[in-house]
């Protein structure tokens, strides 16, 4: 794809122009994994993660149907991942956190690895909004306390004890902390 298509398809997610972004799809398959590159907001992001980023549930799961990869990496930087954006953007004060739940689920549900949002998801939570709901479907479904998180030398559970006055009762119980 040229600049100019990968930016068309990347303004047509922005927009929630689903024909265009479909259409765009059609005649170039390969697109699905492109990376976006001409401004901040979608820097290094699949179309997947754009359109989760830009809250358009519909064309995510439409883009996950046609094949968009659930664990894929943005490129540069600290290489987040599709699960872990989702936990960012699905933090608990967004009023759409209850998409976000069931967007983390099907995520899961299509292979994502929870352990890699464990740590994203802890640290987006806000004990003011005390919704540990997305922490605990990672829990459930697999996800590692023995993670190191990033270069820090420190596991998750490490991390949580440190940080435990950031965290309800009910997140630390979770834990078994």
């Amino acid at each position: 794809m040229t600049k100019a298509e990968i930016k068309k398809l990347f303004v047509a997610i922005e927009k929630h122009d689903q024909d265009s972004v479909l259409g765009i799809l059609a005649k170039d398959k390969g697109a699905i994994e492109t990376v976006g590159h001409h401004n901040a907001n979608c820097r290094d992001k699949t179309p997947l993660m754009y359109a989760m980023q830009c809250e358009d549930f519909e064309l995510a799961n439409k883009l996950i149907e046609l094949g968009a990869n659930v664990k894929a990496k943005m490129p540069a930087g600290p290489e987040t991942s599709v699960i872990q954006l989702a936990v960012k953007f699905g933090h608990g004060l967004n009023p759409n956190f209850d998409k976000w739940l069931s967007f983390t689920q099907k995520l899961i549900e299509q292979g994502a690895n929870p352990s890699e949002a464990l740590w994203p998801a802890c640290h987006g939570y806000n004990k003011v909004a005390d919704k540990p709901e997305i922490i605990s479907l990672l829990l459930q479904n697999g996800a590692s306390l023995e993670g190191e998180v990033g270069n820090s030398g420190s596991t998750v559970k490490e991390l949580l004890v440190i940080n435990s006055q950031l965290y309800s009762s009910r997140v630390l119980n979770l834990f078994g902390l």
